[in-house]
């Protein structure tokens, strides 16, 4: 019995049949690992603003008519 030898790595994984390069795992991985950071970074990006765009200040309620407002001593 004849053992194989596979010492040497077959690299079969970057013959292609349309003439279109492919590209290695440790590449895609990268790559998602980039659109995710992005998305995440538009995420966070997109609540703050949606929060800043919201938190308007409120507007001064009104008082009664007939009362008044005093200033008491700081005393």
């Amino acid at each position: 019995m004849k053992l194989e030898d596979y010492s040497k790595a077959k690299n079969n994984s970057r013959e292609s049949t349309d003439n279109k390069n492919q590209i290695s795992r440790r590449e895609v991985l990268n790559k998602a690992g980039w659109y995710a950071l992005s998305a995440a970074t538009m995420m966070v990006l997109m609540k703050s603003q949606a929060k800043a765009s919201t938190s308007v200040p409120a507007a001064p309620t009104p008082t009664p008519a007939g009362t008044e407002w005093r200033r008491t001593s700081r005393t």
